[in-house]
């Protein structure tokens, strides 16, 4: 007999686990591309290990550490978590090395492990640092320095008829074109109240009053959208600039997506080449425009309506 299991879909895979996740669920296990169970205590990282990534994950947050064992499996150590990917046997296996918890598992699977496990497993998929809508089934993903309002905007444009695709890590096949549609969740300093199709919050961490909100599943996309472009969010106080809308030159633009892809602090030689060759290839197809705006004096996204119109105008 098969033990109690859900089924999701999330950053086109189909996942099977043993524990509740933050991801649409589905009613169909034809195709499963990876088992999440949670396992026992891991050997921690030694002997034969590869330092990939050491650093805090976000200012005042939990730190983040990646190594490759051994056995090519990558091994992730995050709050009191521990993950072990494994893309040749199709799982993700998961334990807890010790209390308090400070970070919740529905944040860490969404934002780190399910993420990283598409990348280590697809090498066309380029991971961005922003967030991702639809608009009229046309794809924008918006990056930017942090503060530049990715989310923030992102939220905004649901209430515009737009369809969320990602928040904090974008993925984006550059094989054929598409953003795979992740969790659909959001960070915001706000209350649940003033969130649109907010189910259910938690603090990102203990040392801030940011949320994390996952939102209902009819706000987000059952399946791939094609990419219309990726926006450079850049606040200006230069009010003659707000609004300006310009393609940015193939050096410059590299340059800003670069700044935004996901990397490690110790990269592979071959995961240095592969991500600059899907960057590359990402411009090549798409243009990166960059928007600039003037915060307004309120707080409020007032910057939206009039990107909307320009994403639109920039489709037809």
């Amino acid at each position: 007999m098969r033990d109690a299991c859900y089924l999701y879909t999330c950053f086109g895979l189909t996942l099977r686990s043993t524990v509740e996740l933050p991801f649409p669920a589905t009613d169909t296990d034809t195709r499963v591309d990876v088992e999440v169970v949670q396992s026992s205590e891991f050997v921690s990282p030694g002997a034969g290990f590869i330092r990939l990534h050491d650093t805090v994950d976000y200012p005042q947050g939990p730190r983040l550490e990646i190594f490759r064992a051994p056995d090519a499996s990558i091994v992730i150590q995050y709050d009191v978590w521990m993950f072990r990917l494994a893309p040749g046997e199709q799982q993700i296996a998961f334990c807890t090395t010790a209390e308090p918890v400070r970070t919740c598992l529905d944040l860490v699977f969404e934002r780190v492990v399910v993420p990283l496990y598409v990348l280590f497993a697809e090498p066309s998929i380029l991971g961005l640092h922003g967030s991702a809508v639809a608009i009229d089934e046309r794809g924008w993903i918006f990056i930017g320095e942090s503060g530049a309002g990715k989310s923030t905007t992102a939220h905004a444009l649901l209430a515009q008829g737009a369809t969320f695709l990602a928040d904090d890590m974008t993925l984006v096949d550059v094989a054929n074109g598409t953003i795979r549609p992740g969790s659909p969740s959001i960070r915001l300093w706000k209350q649940s109240s003033e969130v649109q199709g907010a189910l259910y919050d938690c603090l990102v961490s203990d040392q801030t009053t940011k949320r994390w909100f996952r939102l209902d599943d009819s706000l987000g996309a059952p399946a791939p959208i094609e990419l219309a472009g990726i926006v450079w969010l850049t606040p200006t106080a230069d009010a003659a600039q707000d609004g300006a809308w310009t393609p940015c030159r193939p050096r410059d633009g590299l340059v800003a997506l670069l700044r935004q892809t996901f990397d490690f602090t110790s990269p592979e030689r071959a995961w240095m080449t592969q991500r600059f060759q899907n960057a590359a290839q990402l411009l090549g197809r798409n243009t990166l425009f960059r928007y600039q705006y003037k915060r307004s004096d309120d707080g409020l996204p007032s910057h939206v309506e009039r990107l909307v119109r320009v994403l639109r105008e920039s489709t037809s």
